[in-house]
């Protein structure tokens, strides 16, 4: 995986550097947002939010749990940027809620721990294991007491917005915190709804804006960027010329990735993906991603 890794490094550099995108002197620059979310390698806070490079900090922790780490992160970005917002950023199928691993795998772990170490003394019974990796019963409630964890910040930066938000990761969509409360109201009422089953009104709004019924199956993904820019786009002004431009400098690209391969050892059974290329002014949407049932 090393040398893959490397590899597409190497791929994106070139690029960047053809292209004139090259990383910019970040001098001056403001950084106004810290987001903390959850280790999960299929939360990605760039995707879900579109945030372009410096838009955000993001620091990560399985479950999205708020420790000692955590706020000395936060703090350190506060001394360094005038941070205005803190964020939970929480998501529905979390390992973290899930005990039945934690109870499937605590008794083989304790056999690889030696024994009289600080570890094996933390995680001795399964109550302290639960404690020691933060498990913990719903998303919702977790997202509620990490954002009461983060109250600290206050007495350093008093106008600090410090706020929680859930990702569905069945519907891509984002609750924000009174959509979490009036979630967890609707859930204490009805035991039986799960989670993923919530449409904020805002979303049946949007959609109804668009001329799409409420009751027709969401795309994969929202559109990306601004939320005014119609689901069924027109073709742009020019558009088949662009193609043209980016076929030829697919093809280039192509050429030079497989050149490059040719120099990786040990990695020559490895897939190179091409990066794709991106011409200036023009985002494209990226594309959806299958999510496991747990995660």
């Amino acid at each position: 995986m090393e040398a893959v890794l490397i590899a597409k490094n190497m791929g994106i550099a070139y690029w960047k550097e053809k292209s004139g995108k090259m990383a910019k002197n970040h001098e001056g620059h403001a950084v106004k947002c810290v987001i903390v979310t959850c280790m999960s390698p299929y939360i990605d806070p760039v995707d879900i939010f579109d945030l372009e490079s410096g838009e955000a900090y993001v620091i990560r922790s399985g479950g999205n749990l708020v420790t000692a780490e955590t706020i000395r992160c936060i703090i350190l970005a506060m001394m360094n940027d005038p941070i205005t917002d803190v964020i939970v950023l929480g998501h529905t199928r979390c390992t973290n809620a899930n005990q039945s691993i934690l109870d499937k795998n605590h008794a083989k772990l304790l056999e690889k721990i030696p024994h009289q170490s600080k570890l094996s003394e933390l995680l001795a019974t399964r109550e302290k294991a639960t404690k020691y990796f933060g498990i913990f019963k719903n998303e919702i409630d977790n997202v509620l007491v990490q954002v009461c964890n983060l109250s600290i910040l206050k007495i350093i930066k008093p106008g600090v917005n410090i706020t929680g938000m859930l990702y569905n990761t069945a519907s891509g969509l984002v609750y924000d915190m009174a959509e979490i409360t009036e979630l967890k109201a609707k859930i204490d009422k009805n035991p039986g709804m799960h989670i993923e089953e919530f449409v904020p009104s805002r979303y049946t709004d949007f959609l109804n804006s668009q001329g799409v019924p409420a009751s027709e199956p969401s795309p994969a993904r929202p559109p990306v960027g601004n939320a005014d820019v119609p689901m069924a786009l027109e073709p742009m002004e020019g558009q088949e010329d662009l193609q043209g431009k980016m076929q030829a400098a697919g093809d280039g690209f192509d050429l030079m990735m497989k050149a490059m391969q040719k120099t990786i050892t040990k990695a020559g059974q490895a897939r190179v993906s091409i990066p794709k290329i991106r011409l200036p002014g023009i985002r494209a949407p990226r594309p959806p991603r299958a999510l496991p049932e747990t995660q």
